[in-house]
């Protein structure tokens, strides 16, 4: 990757670094718990949009380093887990809230940020990476640990009573869980009568939507590196 496409990454993500916590000072109402899977998400690829930054000034000043293979890794996770958020609510829950008359959530700063323009500069920042080799697509299923572990941390925390924001029907209440495809109590773990399915049904999609996920990304960057394996 050549300086000046490294130093626009550079800067773009230090960008994403500032108006992050900027969502907490202008949008409070609307900012999110650190206990969501969204805020979560974004604070894991901004932790490591930090540490690529690091390595990339440290390389650009000379410096005789490389990027650790795990960085890549936790990149990698990080980038799934944020394109979740992404094309979850950024894509497809958005046109359903506008619906319930809910822009002052979808539409707020912090709504904004956290859903379209942090995702969308992790997907770039991925894509525009230069690969350094390929990658073995059995590393795909390393994406499931962060959803994985969200799963187990909502459990947790529901026991000691934390709760969350829910919008419906124009009306904010408090629910156990933080999204609907979770709430066993209501849903069941199996039920498929009616127009709801169980929590388990919703695991297992959602199970595979990360792994469709991961996969494609680990597709994008092989297709990348066996381009710059072509002669020129």
């Amino acid at each position: 990757m050549n300086k000046c496409k490294t130093i626009t990454l550079i800067i773009i993500r230090l960008l994403c670094v500032l108006i992050f916590p900027i969502s907490y000072i202008v949008d409070p109402e609307y900012a999110g718990k650190i206990t969501f899977f969204t805020v979560q998400s974004n604070l894991f690829v901004l932790i490591i949009m930090i540490c690529s930054s690091i390595y990339d000034i440290l390389i650009l000043c000379g410096k005789n380093i490389k990027m650790p293979n795990f960085i890549f890794y936790l990149k990698h996770i990080s980038t799934t887990a944020i394109s979740i958020t992404f094309l979850v609510f950024g894509v497809i829950l958005t046109p359903v809230l506008l619906k319930q008359e809910l822009s002052n959530v979808v539409l707020s700063y912090s709504s904004i940020v956290m859903h379209q323009i942090i995702p969308v500069v992790a997907i770039i920042d991925w894509i525009l990476d230069k690969p350094k080799k390929k990658v073995n697509y059995y590393f795909a299923p390393l994406a499931w640990s962060f959803p994985l572990y969200y799963y187990f941390f909502t459990l947790v925390i529901k026991e000691v009573g934390v709760t969350f924001p829910y919008y419906e029907n124009g009306v904010t209440t408090e629910s156990k869980f933080p999204y609907f495809f979770l709430d066993y109590e209501k849903y069941g773990w199996f039920r498929t009568d009616g127009e709801y399915i169980g929590v388990v049904y919703w695991l297992l999609i959602i199970t595979l939507f990360v792994f469709a996920v991961s996969s494609l990304l680990i597709l994008i960057k092989n297709l990348q590196f066996k381009k710059l394996q072509k002669p020129s």
